[in-house]
């Protein structure tokens, strides 16, 4: 997260709402810094619980945008675009784990595949 606020671009999500219950705390000041470094935030969520519970209280934030995809399972993976970097993250209570690329031609074919769930997604 400390990542997408140094590299200050577009960020790109879709998957998983959980991360704020495993982050609690820095979640919040994420979104803040976020918001005020101007970095515009586009999700895609699941139609689950806790997917529509993230979603609307992402709303309330400048620079974000939120659909929901028709799936009403959550997964446990989110992946994040932002500049030449891709990260996939499993949201466990456990043992989270991320693994992240920085590779322009990776990222762009996530970001084409971000925008073609955009298109998709309500």
């Amino acid at each position: 997260m400390k990542d997408i606020l140094k590299t200050k671009k577009d960020w790109l999500a879709f998957g998983s709402g959980k991360s704020p219950e495993i982050l609690s705390y820095y979640a919040d000041h994420f979104e803040k810094e976020r918001v005020k470094n101007k970095i515009l935030m586009k999700a895609i969520l699941d139609k689950s619980e806790t997917g529509i519970k993230r979603g609307k209280s992402l709303l309330k934030l400048k620079n974000t945008e939120i659909k929901f995809l028709n799936e009403k399972e959550s997964s446990p993976s989110s992946t994040w675009i932002y500049g030449d970097k891709v990260a996939i993250i499993t949201w466990t209570t456990e043992h989270p784990f991320a693994i992240r690329t920085t590779n322009k031609e990776v990222s762009e074919s996530y970001k084409k595949y971000f925008y073609s769930l955009w298109k998709i997604s309500k």
